[in-house]
């Protein structure tokens, strides 16, 4: 069994899954340090575990009370409701903490939702998402987001020619992620475009995602999983690493190969103790 399988939007994160998060991403002594907000209605916080078995990155989930304090780069995860979420940001003063960093040159990347709260604006003029029809965004990127009422949901492959964002220059082909959301984002001033979606559900297509702001210090994307993908991953963390005056790691972790080995595992497991002739009998009985 192999492939990409997309994270199932989670509930909203309660005490225990608090402590399960804390569990899963180490902060012990590493030399890169990265804050993820942990917003109420978060959503596909999986998409950060590759981070975890990286040797020089402690990944940190900021939680409400929480200081982000001066990490390296801050992340805005994807969220079940946007506009709710950026809410709480202002509200809890994270948002002016959050620009303030930005400010002062601290990278920040935003994935889904995260993605359209760094923008200008956000309009919900059909109350997707509840009884708030517009929020002013971050301002960090220059884009606006209309909410809209069609999710999109599809496993994607795309590729990168010169991704601009912190400096790195990177360019990859075949990468692969998911996309699972509602909404549509566009560029209402000087921004770099990320990736070119090549194929969504197995199907071609030709569909630009994501921006990167002029300073290349800010970037926004719709595809999960984004960081999975090994090669681009290590570039990102490699530039943070320079920021700090740091040698560059080679790849030392392969996350789409331990994810296949995991699925396999349990594949075997269930073949094992289960009686396969029996439910493939019920299967065709029931086609």
């Amino acid at each position: 069994v192999v492939g990409v399988i997309p994270a199932i939007d989670n509930l909203d994160i309660d005490e225990e899954d608090s402590v399960a998060l804390e569990r899963k991403h180490t902060t012990i002594n590493r030399e890169i340090t990265i804050a993820v907000m942990q917003t109420p209605k978060i959503s596909n916080f999986t998409d950060f575990d590759a981070l975890a078995y990286e040797p020089d990155v402690a990944v940190r989930f900021v939680k409400p009370g929480d200081a982000i304090g001066e990490p390296d780069m801050v992340i805005l995860p994807g969220s079940k409701n946007t506009m709710a979420d950026l809410k709480y940001l202002e509200d809890r003063g994270y948002a002016e903490d959050i620009k303030a960093l930005a400010k002062k040159g601290v990278p920040v990347f935003g994935v889904c939702g995260g993605y359209q709260m760094l923008g200008e604006k956000l309009h919900d003029p059909d109350g997707v998402e509840g009884d708030i029809p517009e929020l002013n965004g971050l301002g960090l990127l220059p884009t606006e987001t209309t909410m809209t009422g069609t999710k999109m949901t599809h496993q994607v492959s795309f590729n990168t020619t010169k991704l601009p964002f912190l400096g790195i220059d990177y360019s990859g082909e075949n990468l692969r992620g998911y996309e699972i959301h509602m909404g549509d984002t566009h560029g209402v001033g000087t921004v770099a475009d990320c990736f070119a979606i090549t194929s969504r559900s197995e199907k071609p297509v030709a569909v630009m995602d994501g921006f990167v702001n002029e300073s290349g210090l800010v970037m926004g994307t719709y595809i999960h999983g984004i960081l999975d993908n090994d090669s681009l991953r290590r570039q990102i963390l490699n530039a943070l690493r320079k920021r700090k005056g740091l040698e560059p790691l080679d790849e030392v972790f392969h996350y789409f190969e331990h994810k296949d080995a995991a699925y396999n595992r349990l594949a075997d497991i269930v073949e094992k103790h289960l009686d396969m002739d029996y439910i493939d009998k019920l299967l065709e009985e029931q086609a």
